[in-house]
């Protein structure tokens, strides 16, 4: 595992990269993500409401976490993707998709998660819905 900090700035030499590391014998998965699904370093989570598109009432929100991955993520770290689709890099309208956990679906009150849009200052179209993980100690 390599961890950089501050992805932007190196963000136009991540794709020669993982091609690099996946030359590597030794390399089964290369991913690229600016939050691993585990706390290190004591870094710090950001916490985002999240609302259905349209409904912006405060009580209608839920807190989540924002991680920007990319389409190898959920393989690379084991996490179950249970509805819908993974990220397509072919994809342009992906740059506002979303993968979301069956909490937030469950917290939203959304029945129908795929291709519905939530938002939290800019609006995403969840494409797909991963199992519940989890990424924070069982101490909290």
């Amino acid at each position: 595992m390599i961890v950089f900090r501050g992805l932007n700035a190196v963000d136009d030499k991540l794709s020669p990269l993982k091609r690099e590391l996946y030359a590597l014998p030794t390399v089964s998965h290369v991913s690229i993500g600016d939050y691993l699904p585990v706390p290190i370093d004591g870094a710090k989570r950001n916490g985002n409401a999240f609302w259905l598109d349209g409904k912006r009432e405060q009580d209608l929100a839920t807190q989540g976490q924002f991680w920007r991955i990319d389409e190898e993520y959920l393989d690379t770290y084991g996490i179950k993707l249970i509805e819908g689709r993974n990220f397509n890099p072919e994809m342009a309208s992906d740059s506002m998709g979303i993968i979301v956990n069956k909490q937030m679906i469950a917290e939203l009150g959304i029945k129908n998660p795929i291709g519905s849009k939530i938002t939290n200052g800019e609006t995403w179209t969840i494409v797909g819905v991963v199992d519940d993980f989890i990424f924070e100690s069982l101490k909290r």
